[in-house]
């Protein structure tokens, strides 16, 4: 679903009744992207490092799952993960977590989706939260929605 939409609440309350871990997208971002505050374009996702990730989890093999300092805008380390024989779940959350190139590695899908226009506030709001710097009107409409219409909404029809 869209930024601001509640896919991080929702994958957080779902690994809390399953007992499963949450990966975020947003651990996958290359640092020279963001720095140039593009979070909202796919090629920003270091998706080679995320699709070998989610391999070694499928195989049981111990993933190393980045750490990005969104107020450094860098990728800070790596933790290992282990997957629970117990559970054998992760939940992959993201705005791109439905685009095809990540969606064929899952096997469950699901969207959180609302209304566009308050998710752009709620993202607006965590931007500048979070980097420390304001989201002008011009960005969220010259970056934001246009990211949302081409690589995320054309895609939410594949959730269950």
């Amino acid at each position: 679903g869209p930024s601001g939409s509640g896919k991080t609440s929702l994958a957080h309350k779902m690994a809390n009744i399953v007992g499963c871990e949450v990966i975020s997208l947003e651990s996958y971002y290359k640092t020279d992207q963001i720095k140039d505050f593009k979070y909202d374009d796919f090629s920003s996702l270091d998706l080679s490092l995320l699709l070998k990730n989610i391999e070694d989890i499928r195989a049981r093999r111990t993933a190393r799952i980045p750490l990005f300092d969104f107020e450094k805008c860098i990728r800070s380390g790596f933790r290992n993960l282990e997957v629970s024989e117990d559970c054998g779940v992760v939940i992959f959350e993201g705005v791109y977590a439905l685009h095809p190139d990540i969606r064929t590695y899952l096997d469950i899908w699901i969207a959180v989706i609302g209304g566009v226009h308050s998710h752009l506030i709620a993202r607006v709001q965590r931007d500048m939260n979070r980097i420390y710097r304001p989201i002008s009107e011009n960005e969220i409409m010259t970056t934001v929605f246009p990211m949302f219409q081409q690589y995320i909404e054309p895609h939410l029809v594949h959730a269950h």
